[in-house]
């Protein structure tokens, strides 16, 4: 079975229909699962572009709900000492922002997790920077990088 670690950057791209899906809309499909930092720091996202006059707030609103709806599908994973020692650990090693390390943090655990089941882990995300920690960690075959817009 294949388990996707999907960070928020990848969730936004598909919530506000940007670029390319196939890849997200796919990862959205095969088990998907987010830290609940993402319960978070997407609907922060999406009400960011409300305040800076992107978005009204009716789309806000609408928004919300396909945020709301896609986060339902995912299994979450909290930011636990495993997590948080990961990320630690990965900002020693590669330049990250926090939220970032959290993120590969959360597919690091996951990916012990399910190796002990046999199954095979990959992490999604729109962030380039954070795919190549990802792909570095996790191996590049492991990393799926949605294309910039």
């Amino acid at each position: 079975m294949i388990v996707t670690v999907i960070d928020s950057s990848a969730v936004l791209r598909l919530c506000f229909g940007e670029g390319d899906l196939d890849d997200v809309a796919e990862a959205m499909r095969a088990t998907p699962v987010v830290s609940t930092v993402a319960t978070v720091e997407i609907p922060a996202a999406i009400s960011a572009r409300f305040h800076r006059g992107q978005i009204s707030a009716t789309q806000k609103e609408e928004l919300g709900a396909t945020a709301s709806h896609l986060l339902a599908s995912t299994t979450q994973i909290y930011l636990n000492e495993a997590v948080v020692s990961d990320a630690v650990q990965l900002t020693d090693r590669f330049p990250l922002r926090t939220l970032d390390a959290i993120h590969v943090a959360t597919a690091l655990v996951v990916a012990r997790q399910q190796r002990r089941r046999g199954n095979v882990v990959r992490f999604c995300t729109a962030d380039q920077r954070q795919g190549r920690v990802a792909a570095s960690v996790l191996g590049e075959s492991h990393v799926v990088l949605v294309p910039p817009m």
